[in-house]
């Protein structure tokens, strides 16, 4: 008999359960006795990469109750987000899959608020909330909202789109004394920009006033 009939192929699939506690001789066929480097999906095990370490040092509050890895386009930035049971939000600013250290605590809880949970917000923000405290946090550097320019009585200039762009040295002529209003969203101050004119006596550049309201 040739060597290459004494073995035949079989498919299995892999859609059976994880069995730790019986004998790897009884179990089914698509059942398995360890299951390592793969999550299980609506029908098949899957495979993923493994994991590796990514903080240099423990933190040095224990008990790690959840994590969230938050990250944003623009501008670029990563962080590795850490609650702590003692009610504490830590942060690694290392980028994944370098190894850095949770060097700092970004919040800490008010009494009586229960697990803090993690998700991405509006505007590329990362928000956290825990029953008590809602928070959103913009990351190291955030879009500033608007830039809008009073030189003088009836006269508005907006520039917003030229202070939200990718330049990394942006040029902005303006009056030799203006009066400015520049606005930064944060998560301990969200400002609206707003034209104080209405749209009859309106001049921004763009014709597109917007709307009076009040600062907040």
């Amino acid at each position: 008999m040739p060597p290459e009939s004494r073995f035949r192929t079989r498919e299995i699939a892999l859609s059976g359960r994880l069995r730790t506690a019986d004998d790897p001789a009884t179990i089914a066929p698509n059942d398995l006795a360890i299951a390592r480097n793969v999550r299980p999906s609506d029908q098949y095990w899957r495979g993923v990469q493994g994991m590796t370490k990514i903080n240099t040092s423990a933190l040095a509050s224990t008990g790690i109750r959840n994590g969230f890895h938050f990250r944003k386009a623009q501008p670029a930035e990563s962080h590795l987000m850490a609650w702590t049971s003692d009610g504490k939000v830590w942060k690694n600013d290392t980028a994944i899959p370098s190894q850095g250290a949770f060097s700092s605590v970004l919040f800490t809880d008010t009494a009586g608020g229960s697990t803090g949970r993690f998700a991405n917000g509006p505007d590329g923000a990362l928000v956290y909330a825990n029953g008590v405290d809602t928070c959103a946090w913009g990351g190291t550097e955030h879009r500033c909202a608007g830039f809008i320019d009073f030189p003088a009585a009836a006269k508005v200039y907006n520039y917003s789109d030229k202070i939200t762009n990718t330049l990394t040295t942006p040029t902005i002529s303006l009056p030799s004394t203006p009066r400015l209003r520049a606005v930064r969203m944060s998560p301990q101050r969200t400002s609206v920009p707003y034209c104080r004119w209405t749209p009859s006596n309106c001049t921004c550049p763009r014709s597109t006033p917007y709307l009076p309201q009040p600062w907040k």
